[in-house]
């Protein structure tokens, strides 16, 4: 059996993958019910290619995606979804707008980062919020058991 390698750039990840798109949709349902306001700015630490962004630009005035990836902001600014800005920018060496966000996400971002490099993230990232914003996280889950079978097994058949 041919393993299947998806091509982020030309396909659709939500039909490859269906549990990504069910747990974008998990995750976009808490973030409504805890930040959803209009006249409020979301600041996505880590966007990627703005999956989570195309849930929820409905709910909020703007919504502010930053990634360390020129390649995923590309890809993100070409979905060309409404009342959003997206950066090329890697929150542990550059500063963004400190003191100025409503409410920040960083969605299963920490995986990504080195170990070492985790608190100064999370301190950054509180340091750009509003006096009263708030900061949601989601994180894998290594002891999942589902996850650890499809990234130990299913992921690496041939």
């Amino acid at each position: 059996m041919q393993k299947k390698i998806f091509n982020f750039e030309e396909e659709d990840y939500a039909a490859y993958c269906p549990w990504h798109a069910h747990g974008m949709n998990t995750k976009a349902g808490v973030i409504r019910k805890y930040f959803s306001n209009s006249d409020s700015v979301l600041f996505d630490i880590g966007c990627g290619n703005a999956d989570m962004e195309m849930i929820l630009y409905p709910f909020f005035k703007q919504i502010v995606g930053i990634d360390s990836s020129l390649r995923n902001i590309q890809l993100a600014k070409g979905r060309d979804i409404p009342n959003t800005e997206f950066r090329h920018l890697d929150i542990i060496n550059e500063d963004a707008q400190p003191g100025s966000y409503d409410n920040i996400i960083i969605v299963n971002v920490l995986h990504h980062v080195a170990p070492l490099e985790r608190e100064k993230l999370l301190s950054k990232a509180f340091s750009y919020l509003k006096q009263e914003g708030r900061l949601l996280m989601f994180e894998l889950n290594p002891l999942n058991i589902i996850q650890y079978i499809y990234f130990n097994f299913f992921s690496r058949l041939d």
